[in-house]
C-alpha cells in the first residue's frame, strides 16, 4: 500500500507539471479547499498555505499539533487551502504547484495532515529549486502509514488537486464562483 501511495504522489507530481489547469478535486475537497475533520464540528479553521513559505512552516510547527488535537476530538475541522504563490521563487521548477498537487493526492489517501507536516519538515529554502519529485514521493511514503490507503489517485490514475488551478488566488476563486 505504501508503494502504491508513493506512486500516486509521483503521478500527481508528474501531472501537475503537465497541466495545472485540468485537475480533479480531492476527497473532502471543493474548488477552494480540502476539509479535514468532522463536518459538524463547531469550529472551522481555514489554512492558506504554500509548502515553500517559511512563515507557513513556522505556523505549522507551532499550531499544527493543537489543530490536530482539536480535529481528533471533533471540536474543529480544518480547511486546507494549498496555494502556489511562491512558484516564482523555485527556480522555474514550480515547486509550490507540485507540492500542492502532491498534498491533494495525500488528501485522497486520507493523510493530508501527516503529509503537510512532513512537507514542512523537509521544506526547501526560497529561491532554490524545491524538492525533487522523488523526494515528494518519499515523503508520501512516510505519511502513508497513517491509514495505509493509497486513495483515489492510485485507483483512478488521475491526480487530485485543491482547485482547478492550484495557483489561482483565493479571491479569484471566490469571484469565479459568483458568476
Amino acid at each position: 500500500m505504501v508503494v502504491l501511495f508513493a506512486g500516486a504522489i509521483g503521478f500527481a507530481v508528474y501531472q501537475a507539471q503537465r497541466s495545472a489547469d485540468q485537475v480533479n478535486i480531492p476527497a473532502g475537497g471543493s474548488d477552494t479547499g480540502i476539509t479535514v475533520g468532522q463536518p459538524a464540528a463547531r469550529a472551522t479553521v481555514d489554512l492558506y498555505l504554500d509548502y515553500q513559505c517559511p512563515v507557513c512552516k513556522a505556523y505549522e510547527q507551532q499550531v499544527g499539533p493543537v489543530l490536530d488535537g482539536l480535529v481528533a476530538a471533533g471540536k474543529a475541522k480544518v480547511v486546507y487551502h494549498p496555494v502556489a504563490y511562491l512558484d516564482r521563487f523555485s527556480g522555474g521548477t514550480r515547486y509550490s504547484t507540485r507540492s500542492s498537487q502532491a498534498a491533494a493526492c495525500a488528501a485522497d489517501a486520507g493523510v493530508l495532515p501527516a503529509y503537510s507536516t512532513a512537507l514542512f519538515a523537509a521544506q526547501p529554502p526560497e529561491n532554490g529549486s524545491g524538492l525533487p519529485d522523488d523526494q515528494l514521493v518519499a515523503i508520501g511514503r512516510q505519511a502513508a502509514p497513517a491509514t495505509g490507503s493509497p486513495g483515489a489517485c492510485r485507483t483512478t490514475g488521475t491526480p487530485a488537486g485543491p482547485r482547478p488551478s492550484p495557483t489561482r488566488p483565493p479571491a479569484q476563486a471566490s469571484t469565479e464562483r459568483r458568476r
